[in-house]
């Protein structure tokens, strides 16, 4: 008799799309046993998965739902099938502010943004929220004479 992937001695297995993914985060922002959570050194960052933390949100994977990308597939698997302990899905170089050098995204995920059509422009979307908020400021005060 064959058994089934579904039931109390099931697990589940994250397939990610590695070209289609940016590192944004999201999985592991939506999940909320943090089956998925990031990790950052100075220059790189990782997204791991536990699959032991797993719980497959009831059917409707909170992760792979809120994936921008649609990068993220969550498999059914038998138990005994899935490594102990976390394991990286997916890593992702930091890229550097163009101001101060500050390292404050992945490098995948800004080159996402600079591909989009956003309102804010190409040179501002290469700063960190610091220089971000600084060079927004600057304008304002610029362009309205106001200070505060």
């Amino acid at each position: 008799m064959a058994s089934s992937v579904e039931g109390p001695k099931s697990a589940r297995r994250l397939q990610i799309d590695r070209l289609a993914c940016s590192v944004c985060e999201t999985c592991a922002t939506a999940c909320p046993p943090h089956a998925l959570y990031v990790t950052r050194t100075e220059t790189i960052e990782e997204i791991l998965f536990d699959a032991s933390l797993c719980d497959g949100c009831g059917g409707s994977p909170l992760c792979s739902e809120s994936c921008p990308e649609k990068a993220l597939s969550v498999i059914p698997v038998p138990s005994d099938s899935v490594p102990q302990g976390p394991v990286a899905l997916i890593v992702g170089e930091l890229a550097d502010c163009q101001a101060c050098g500050t390292v404050f995204v992945a490098e995948a995920k800004l080159q996402s943004l600079l591909e989009e059509d956003r309102t804010l422009p190409k040179s501002v979307q290469q700063l960190c929220p610091a220089c971000r908020r600084e060079r927004l400021l600057d304008s304002y005060v610029r362009i309205t004479g106001k200070t505060s």
